[in-house]
């Protein structure tokens, strides 16, 4: 009996000191983020929506923590996003609405705080949600990702084509606020060459993404390919990203064949140069071919939504990006982008301020100009019964405090 318990003791003892050791070994990080916002949208419509314009205000508390041990890690970011805007009065349906309200998910990690459900009415939304919840394993040469965490596999800034899976930042409600996809990923890496299996669920069946991708990088060339299927559609995708000591020369190709809804075939392409001209000056120019305004007859009088890849309407567009450090605090940014068959184009202005080493500024203003039914113009698509819908233009301020 004495040795029995003897045995227990030093069992238990053994099970303490391993749980021991191994909470030593893991490893803490974490961040808390506060960050508030400030958005006037000029919303250019007529008969979509009882709102003009109006002015959106937006809190977010965040807490980011990462705990790893060897070669896992666990990252997990709750939030709170409250939401004050005269939209969240109108109808599920109406087009202020759409733009400010959250994209929906594969998990079920949203939850609606205030107000209540069953209250018909409100100018606020208080909502809880689960931004990154992933584990991941990072070995020599493989890598494992499983859960709610950034992807986008192009290598564009301006005009990611090969990203398909989060909602554009350019065309958010929120300032600078990302909704990242449910995914699983798995990345073999041997010397130059790698692939990677990345499946990216939507919220039903339809959004759906099966990806196979393999890359091979040679000194300052890397060339990338992907097949697989996007949202039902058989996708095929090609790029090559070549780099000097200053300057990058950037290419992508993405072409879905469409075997299951016709609407849905097109072939996006786009071809970039960055380059640091001085310490304080940097450039992006990429141009942009979309054949999917092929389909329409008649750009002006175009179906919304006609296809689940559809964005922009004409063939070519031309984006640029100049930054430019004023000081060591502030740096301005301005993007013009160029509808080239139309004429049109939009002009957005950012300044970026770093105020202490937790405390960030940034003022933000996109405007569209272009002649009536013209893309980026206040009346640019016309619909039946004398409905129109235009580019909303919108300035907004933000500030971001992070410990």
């Amino acid at each position: 009996m004495k040795s029995q318990r003897l045995a227990s003791t030093v069992f238990g003892l053994l099970i303490l000191l391993a749980s021991t050791t191994a909470f030593a070994q893991l490893k803490f990080k974490q961040r808390w983020e506060i960050s508030a916002a400030a958005q006037h949208r000029e919303i250019n419509q007529v008969g979509l929506s009882e709102n003009d314009s109006q002015l959106d205000q937006f809190l977010l508390l965040s807490f980011e923590q990462i705990i790893s041990y060897n070669s896992w890690a666990l990252e997990l970011r709750p939030e709170i996003r409250a939401l004050l805007s005269p939209s969240l009065e109108t109808a599920p349906t109406d087009i202020s609405r759409i733009a400010i309200i959250d994209t929906t998910r594969e998990m079920d990690l949203h939850q609606q705080l205030s107000p209540s459900e069953n209250q018909i009415s409100s100018s606020h939304l208080i909502v809880s949600d689960i931004e990154k919840l992933n584990i991941r394993y990072q070995g020599t040469n493989l890598e494992f990702v499983a859960g709610r965490n950034p992807f986008n596999p192009s290598i564009m800034r301006l005009a990611p084509i090969w990203n398909k899976f989060g909602k554009d930042v350019f065309y958010l409600g929120y300032p600078n606020l990302q909704f990242n996809p449910d995914m699983t990923s798995l990345k073999y890496t041997r010397g130059n060459f790698w692939i990677q299996n990345a499946n990216v669920i939507g919220n039903d069946e339809i959004r759906n993404a099966y990806l196979l991708i393999t890359g091979f990088n040679l000194q300052s060339v890397e060339l990338q390919a992907m097949a697989g299927q996007i949202w039902e559609e058989p996708t095929v995708g090609l790029n090559a990203n070549i780099s000097t000591e200053e300057s990058l020369i950037k290419s992508e190709i993405l072409h879905v064949a469409a075997k299951k809804n016709p609407q849905n075939k097109h072939t996006q392409a786009a071809l970039g140069y960055e380059t640091s001209w001085t310490e304080s000056l940097s450039t992006v120019t990429e141009l942009i071919y979309s054949n999917l305004a092929d389909q329409f007859a008649d750009p002006n009088n175009i179906t919304l939504g006609a296809s689940a890849f559809f964005k922009l309407r004409s063939n070519v567009y031309l984006a640029n990006q100049f930054d430019y450090q004023f000081s060591e605090i502030w740096t301005g940014s301005l993007i013009p982008i160029i509808n080239i068959d139309d004429s049109s184009f939009i002009l957005s202005a950012a300044l970026r301020g770093s105020l202490t080493d937790n405390l960030e500024a940034t003022f933000n203003a996109k405007y569209g100009f272009g002649s009536d039914g013209t893309e980026f113009s206040s009346k640019s698509v016309s619909l039946p019964l004398g409905r129109s819908l235009g580019y909303s233009n919108t300035a907004s301020v933000m500030l971001r405090y992070f410990f």
